[in-house]
C-alpha cells in the first residue's frame, strides 16, 4: 500500500485507504467463510469439532499425553505413531471404538477426531491453514483428515474413516 501511494502522488493522485482496509476486511471475510463451508461440506455438514475444557481435562484425567508434532515443519514425513483417543463429535465424548464393518454404523461417513501420540500435520494457528491428508490405520483403514485443531496442546485430527475393498475391523484405541 505505500508503494502504491508514492507511485499515485508522484501522479498527482490520491489513494483511498479507508475504501481499500474496509474491501481488505471484506476480502478476508469472504475468504474465511469460504474455507469454512468448504470444511463443513467436507466433514458432511457437521458441526465443527471443539474439544471442550471438560474433554482436554478428561485426557489429562486418563493420561493421555499431549500431541508430539515436532515434524509438523518438514516436508512429507512419515510418522509411527498410535490413536491415544477418539472423539465421537455426536456424542461429544471420547469412545473406544469406530466400528467401520457394521453396515448400518455409517462410521465411514461421519466425522470424528483422532488424537495420535504423534503427528506430523500442522494445525491451524495464526492464520495458516491446517494441513490435510490421509492416515493409514492399518487393516485397509485410512482416515481422511480434512481439518487439523490443537486444544490445550491436543492435536485434533478431523476427518472420515474410510475402507478399501479389503478394509475390515474396528478403529481402537
Amino acid at each position: 500500500l505505500d508503494l502504491t501511494q508514492l507511485m499515485a502522488a508522484e501522479k498527482g493522485l490520491a489513494v483511498d485507504v479507508e475504501g481499500f482496509s474496509t474491501e481488505m476486511q471484506r476480502q478476508k471475510q469472504m475468504s474465511r467463510d469460504a474455507l469454512a463451508r468448504q470444511k463443513m461440506a467436507a466433514l458432511g455438514g457437521g458441526a465443527p469439532i471443539e474439544l471442550q475444557a471438560e474433554q482436554t481435562a478428561w485426557l489429562k484425567n486418563h493420561d493421555v499425553k499431549v500431541t508430539d508434532d515436532s515434524t509438523k515443519y518438514e516436508w512429507d514425513a512419515e510418522v509411527d505413531t498410535r490413536v491415544l483417543a477418539i472423539f465421537d463429535p455426536q456424542d461429544k465424548a471420547f469412545v473406544d471404538t469406530i466400528d467401520t464393518t457394521a453396515a448400518d454404523s455409517g462410521a465411514k461417513d461421519r466425522s470424528v477426531g483422532l488424537i495420535l501420540e504423534k503427528s506430523p500435520f500442522y494445525a491451524e494457528a495464526g492464520g495458516q491453514v491446517a494441513d490435510s491428508g490421509e492416515i493409514d490405520l492399518g487393516n485397509g483403514n485410512v482416515f481422511r483428515v480434512y481439518d487439523v485443531q490443537v486444544f490445550a496442546g491436543y492435536i485434533v485430527h478431523i476427518g472420515v474413516v474410510s475402507s478399501s475393498a479389503a478394509g475390515e475391523g474396528p478403529i481402537t484405541v
